[in-house]
């Protein structure tokens, strides 16, 4: 069975664009041919066009190459600086997850009181998180989302795995929702 990627949200999209353009005017500023770009990144022209158009296919050391040859690798830095969530779970002093084992099929492992305490004041504020990005999305943009999970089934065709994912993202935006009175 192919590997299937799930699809970019349209709202990351745009930052790839947004990103791959603001590539190509640092190019065009400098005066470099995108040719001299490409040579120096170690990549092809025609996947240099691709970097500037933000093609969410091309990888990220690609991306990384890019700057690199422009003179801009030092925005790297600002990658995922700020963390507000995962900076809030680490000032609440919870323990991290343990990784799960694999157990057999139908054994559960027990749980302290203290790890059941951690894992819903984890969830409580991931649940906070949800809701305040709620309110900062606008109902077009949800609605984009919700059509391009639509447009990944049927892009890619049934598949029970992924429309129980869809299933779970639709009740979630509805429990959103009905917490927020709408």
């Amino acid at each position: 069975m192919p590997r299937t990627t799930p699809p970019i949200l349209p709202p990351l999209q745009r930052e790839l664009a947004s990103l791959g353009e603001r590539l190509r005017h640092a190019r065009l500023r400098r005066a470099h041919a995108a040719e001299t770009i490409a040579q120096r990144a170690g990549v092809t022209r025609k996947t240099l066009g691709r970097v500037e158009r933000g093609d969410p296919a091309v990888s990220l050391g690609v991306y990384v190459r890019v700057l690199q040859a422009l003179g801009l690798d030092a925005d790297l830095a600002h990658i995922a600086r700020d963390d507000e969530l995962g900076r809030r779970l680490q000032d609440q002093g919870l323990k991290q997850p343990r990784r799960a084992l694999r157990k057999k099929e139908g054994s559960m492992e027990r749980i302290s009181s203290d790890e059941g305490e951690a894992y819903l004041a984890r969830w409580r504020l991931v649940q906070e998180a949800e809701v305040a990005e709620l309110r900062r999305t606008s109902m077009e943009t949800k609605l984009r989302q919700l059509a391009a999970l639509v447009a990944a089934r049927d892009t890619f065709g049934p598949d029970a795995d992924r429309d129980l994912h869809v299933a779970e993202v639709r009740e979630r935006w509805n429990r959103l929702r009905q917490a927020l009175g709408g």
